[in-house]
């Protein structure tokens, strides 16, 4: 078994937390969340890559703006 958390279940996990609008402001403020969710972008599992731009949506936030230069969030 591996030790490593699957991908998958992390970005769900964050995917349920920002559901309620009470938790939101934590993870955008947490100092690995949106980092995190930025690296789940390059996953090869498009489900993750699914999961954590939901996230990025539901929390409103531009983690979005200016990944590897050229992705922009209008």
């Amino acid at each position: 078994m591996s030790a490593e958390p699957d991908a998958l279940a992390v970005v769900n996990q964050l995917r349920d937390l920002a559901a309620d609008p009470m938790n939101r402001r934590a993870i955008v403020q947490d100092q690995g969340c949106l980092p995190g969710l930025i690296l789940f972008l390059d996953h090869p599992n498009p489900q993750v890559v699914y999961s954590a731009l939901l996230v990025s949506c539901i929390t409103d936030t531009p983690c979005l703006s200016n990944v590897d230069g050229g992705l922009f969030v209008s």
